[in-house]
């Protein structure tokens, strides 16, 4: 939702942490999604094991890992147009992901094929940023909507 002055048909000022932040957003999420259409595409060199874990892949997990990527990637997009749709779309990439990581961790060998060390930093970095975005998505809606009103009295 764009709050617009009906006077002047315009919105107030797009604050500078926006584009710093959605920058650094689509920047990370297109990071992610590079990586999933590689793998996806076996465009992406990786020994036979680490093949045979994504081939083997329950479609339910695929379908998770997908959702959690792509919704990432549209919710930094829509955080950078300051809309209030930013932070349901973050929120569907944390669940999206949380399922694929239970997935990964808890259901299936991804531990013994990567060392497991590295593998939960970065799930840990991962999830800290995307939990972050929500966090900022939802005070960027907040303190849009207030700025709104109050460019509109």
């Amino acid at each position: 939702m764009m709050l617009i002055d009906e006077d002047t048909g315009m919105k107030p000022e797009t604050p500078w942490h926006v584009w710093v932040i959605g920058g650094l957003a689509v920047l990370w999420n297109a990071g992610g999604a590079w990586n999933y259409v590689a793998t996806q595409t076996r465009s992406l060199a990786m020994a036979d094991e680490v093949r045979a874990f994504y081939d083997a892949m329950p479609i339910w997990a695929e379908a998770a890992w997908a959702i959690a990527i792509w919704s990432s990637v549209v919710g930094s997009v829509l955080l950078l147009f300051r809309s209030k749709y930013a932070a349901p779309a973050f929120l569907t990439s944390l669940v999206a992901m949380a399922i694929s990581f239970f997935h990964n961790i808890v259901l299936s060998n991804a531990l013994e094929l990567m060392p497991a060390a590295g593998y939960l930093i970065f799930t840990g970095l991962i999830v800290v940023i995307a939990v972050g975005l929500y966090i900022y998505a939802r005070w960027l809606a907040k303190w849009t909507e207030r700025q709104s009103k109050m460019y509109l009295d």
